[in-house]
């Protein structure tokens, strides 16, 4: 967080030197356009260079802003303090460190104690300020109307406030009581120009924005700065627009002196008086009153291209990491589809060819990887998907490697997943009411024979989570509830989190298997109380979600006419 902070500050000071170096290049041209180049420069504060690269990124993939933001703002705030948990490309997750890790307390107390004084610093400002408005709208309830025609209501109160511009949505000239009584007419007129002025240019609205930044970024002194030099040049601005109403220079500067010498300056900033800036430069300006350069064709594209650039330049770099990263993922993706068949492939020609000691080297290199850790489980999975064939010449190489290897955890769980193939190729997917008893029978001596050597397996290894997962799907081809669930039992004890368990029997709760959705909820909740991690519960809500599916298609099936008695 303070490594982002820290710089979006540089980013944001960087804009504000170049366009230091803009203004005074056009020192000589009109005050309103140093004043807006200033305002841009107060907006960069309110926004990061990483929203303009995530909405480039949003823009060129067209997915998720969920799925841009993490990996965009890896490079926006690199190098990232590791709190963070930043990175451009997905890596695995470390374990997670406890609150009470001594490693991270310190640091995460302090960055508590920099919020609050950063809470505390913007309260303080905010609430100066908010005090400020409060009386200055006691001001305007307490003020009665004047006959002046404007593009405003125009009303007196008994203050001894300089005349300023109250409000940004129904905004109201305030004047002081009896101020025509101390200004010539024309030194009035030149006022009233000049408050309608800050009217014209929306001021007070723009000064708002400008105290949120101040009110933001209190602890950079810059932002304050800037607060002062957007001041000066709104001022500025107005006086030339006066001036070339037709002013008289000399009436309209000692307008501004006799308000400057009886009434006292606005105190806030969104309430836009006639005092503001420095008054001395102000007078000299306004008597000389130089003529302004016209901003030549080379200077405004010059400027336009350093906005658009400013603008441009990050969003065009959200583009190029979004579509570098939907590439390298979609790179990633396909080269482990490809590397999983290509493995696929390795085991199953090494099982046909009968090279079964390098086979049972290879599987059981699997199975201790996940034991040990550095394997997924459901990478496990598919590794033993070789097997899931059913193809009956190959019951003989089956039978040789478990021969060869009697004592083999791989060689037994392979033939048993051959043999749960072989059962359900058997019985077919078709509704029960459409399979024969002889299908039936075949299955059934398959799925005995799968089990025998899923439950021989059991005694082979530290870890048999993959005998677990076929156990449960036996049981429910079986269709008995009971095993179903001390299979599961029986595998949790041995790892409370294990997918390969979970999941066979969340689909066993399904209603097409004699569950329900609301046993389906229930063990989603039990496998949120018994700390799954969130990919694994993101996998059984799939199921969750895929069951309501099937739910809705099936109310809509029209139900089959039954002959009355």
């Amino acid at each position: 967080m303070i490594q982002a902070l820290l710089n979006h500050l540089w980013q944001s000071t960087l804009v504000v030197v170049v366009v230091g170096i803009w203004a005074w290049a056009l020192r000589e041209h009109r005050a309103r356009l140093r004043y807006w180049l200033w305002f841009s420069a107060a907006v960069k504060f309110l926004m990061p260079f990483s929203l303009l690269i995530v909405l480039g990124s949003h823009l060129a993939s067209r997915v998720s802003l969920t799925a841009t933001v993490v990996p965009v703002l890896g490079r926006i705030v690199a190098p990232a303090p590791p709190e963070l948990g930043i990175a451009l490309f997905s890596a695995p997750a470390a374990p997670a460190l406890t609150a009470a890790s001594p490693s991270t307390a310190p640091h995460f107390h302090g960055v508590q104690l920099l919020l609050g004084l950063w809470a505390c610093g913007a309260a303080l400002v905010l609430g100066r300020w908010a005090v400020r408005w409060w009386r200055l709208r006691q001001l305007v309830e307490e003020s009665v109307p004047l006959s002046i025609r404007a593009s405003i209501p125009v009303r007196a109160a008994p203050t001894a406030m300089e005349p300023g511009v109250v409000g940004v949505v129904r905004p109201v000239l305030l004047l002081p009581h009896a101020i025509e009584e101390h200004l010539s007419a024309d030194e009035l007129r030149s006022v009233l120009l000049h408050e309608l002025e800050h009217v014209r240019r929306g001021d007070n609205l723009t000064a708002c924005i400008s105290m949120l930044m101040q009110a933001l970024f209190w602890f950079y002194p810059l932002v304050w700065w800037l607060g002062r030099r957007l001041m000066v040049e709104r001022e500025c601005a107005c006086d030339q627009a006066v001036v070339a109403a037709g002013c008289d220079p000399e009436t309209y500067a000692q307008g501004i002196l006799n308000v400057c010498k009886l009434y006292v300056e606005s105190p806030l900033a969104c309430a836009a008086g006639v005092a503001g800036a420095d008054l001395r430069r102000r007078i000299e300006s306004i008597m000389t009153d130089r003529p302004r350069h016209a901003l030549g064709a080379t200077a405004a594209s010059l400027l336009w291209l350093t906005a658009l650039t400013t603008l441009l330049v990050p969003v065009a770099v959200g583009a190029a990491l979004s579509s570098s990263l939907a590439t390298a993922q979609s790179e990633s993706s396909d080269s482990a589809q490809s590397q999983t068949k290509s493995e696929i492939a390795e085991s199953r020609n090494l099982l046909k060819a009968g090279h079964y000691a390098e086979l049972d080297q290879r599987m059981n290199a699997f199975q201790q990887a996940y034991r040990s850790g550095t394997l997924d489980e459901l990478e496990l999975q598919k590794a033993f998907n070789a097997f899931m064939l059913a193809d009956p010449p190959l019951a003989a190489h089956f039978d040789a490697w478990l021969t060869s290897y009697p004592g083999s955890y791989a060689a037994r769980v392979a033939r048993g997943i051959y043999y749960f193939k072989c059962g359900i190729q058997t019985r077919g997917t078709r509704f029960a009411a459409h399979t024969t008893d002889e299908q039936f029978r075949g299955m059934r001596l398959y799925l005995e024979k799968s089990r025998q050597d899923f439950e021989a397996s059991l005694a082979m290894d530290a870890k048999p989570m993959l005998s677990y997962n076929f156990l449960i799907r036996i049981s429910m081809e079986d269709g008995s509830r009971a095993d179903t669930r001390s299979q599961l039992d029986a595998a949790l004890r041995l790892d409370s989190t294990a997918l390969l368990a979970r999941r066979p029997y969340m689909i066993s709760l399904e209603t097409r298997w004699g569950g329900s959705l609301n046993e389906m909820l229930d063990f989603l909740e039990q496998s949120r109380a018994a700390g799954l991690p969130d990919s694994k519960l993101a996998n059984l809500q799939a199921v969750v979600d895929g069951e309501r599916k099937w739910l809705q298609h099936q109310s809509r099936e029209p139900q089959p006419a039954t002959d009355p008695d």
